[in-house]
């Protein structure tokens, strides 16, 4: 699939048996994405960093980008807007090309900064560790 470049309309309905999720009006099914990996086998959620969150980030990340950038990006995509929304139905518009320049370039930053600083790893405090000397 090739990549969608602009906004995307996802819509959510939050329902006592399965939630429901269209994108660009389209409904979107756990299926494929649990083909891919599955997260979840209950399917959808959002509002939350969980199981069903992952599960709808990378179902959407797979139905606009190339299955590779799907899997490498949908965490970054579900902490970003899935995670965030409320835990009932919603509609948002998501201007992908944006998100994705942005988060190439905070990424290109993070590198930058780990080879300057000569960071091996990154502690269990979420800090980073200078290399030894």
């Amino acid at each position: 699939m090739k990549f969608i470049e602009g906004k995307i309309q996802l819509k959510g309905k939050w329902e006592k048996f399965g939630n429901r999720v269209w994108i660009n009006g389209r409904e979107l099914k756990p299926d494929y994405s649990q083909k891919v990996w599955n997260k979840s086998p209950t399917g959808f959620a959002w509002g939350y960093l969980g199981s069903g969150p992952s599960q709808l980030a990378l179902a959407v990340m797979l139905r606009v980008l190339p299955k590779h950038q799907a899997i490498a990006l949908h965490q970054d995509f579900k902490e970003c807007f899935i995670a965030t929304l409320p835990q009932t139905d919603f509609e948002i518009e998501i201007d992908l090309t944006a998100w994705l320049a942005e988060s190439e370039q905070q990424k290109q930053i993070a590198q930058a900064d780990y080879e300057h600083h000569g960071w091996e790893d990154f502690g269990s405090d979420g800090l980073p560790q200078h290399a030894a000397s």
